[in-house]
């Protein structure tokens, strides 16, 4: 699968909401071949992975090792919104074989997120815990106004997700706190 100008993609999470949104964006985007997934051990593991999404089948068994569905060597990048302990071992393989990787996932320790940092080293690696561009807006915007506000003002950052959210407070909402609060240390130097 793919060609010259292809981007070959490696989606981990394949049975999750996200992995299987990311497989249907693949099948459905020019210029995007998928050419693994893998999925935790269960019955997942061996379906196909456009099917198992609900899209077209994609010749491209689920497999339960994302090494195992680098093998072959066609991968340019992976996919990643698994779990933040999962993801920081995934980047560490990505690291090993030279293989870009995106992440959404959230939650990060420092430990984690450092294992992430040091793939990152090796490998183009993107982590954001929303890749929403509106979102990404939202994170500049308020790192601008907490600048200009500086800590005259407290920050308060109040979010609500419907209850099938697993992660309280959000990857969002942490980001968001992370900006401001940096942005308003950078004013006190």
């Amino acid at each position: 699968p793919g060609g010259p100008n292809m981007v070959s993609v490696v989606v981990t999470g394949a049975a999750g909401r996200m992995g299987g949104q990311m497989i249907r964006l693949i099948q459905a985007t020019e210029g995007f071949a998928l050419v693994g997934a893998t999925e935790r051990p269960g019955p997942a593991v061996g379906q196909d992975a456009g099917a198992l999404a609900g899209g077209k089948p994609a010749g491209v068994p689920v497999r339960d090792d994302l090494s195992r569905a680098l093998d072959g060597g066609k991968a340019q990048v992976v996919v990643d919104f698994t779990a933040f302990e999962v993801s920081a071992g995934h980047a560490e393989v990505c690291a090993g074989r030279g293989v870009a990787a995106v992440i959404g996932s959230t939650g990060f320790t420092p430990e984690a997120r450092a294992r992430v940092e040091a793939a990152a080293g090796k490998v183009p690696v993107v982590l954001s815990p929303n890749m929403s561009v509106a979102m990404n807006v939202l994170f500049s915007l308020v790192e601008q106004a907490a600048r200009i506000l500086g800590d005259a003002y407290d920050v308060e950052i109040v979010e609500m997700h419907h209850r099938m959210k697993k992660d309280a407070p959000s990857g969002t909402a942490e980001k968001l706190a992370e900006v401001a609060a940096a942005a308003v240390a950078a004013q006190r130097l």
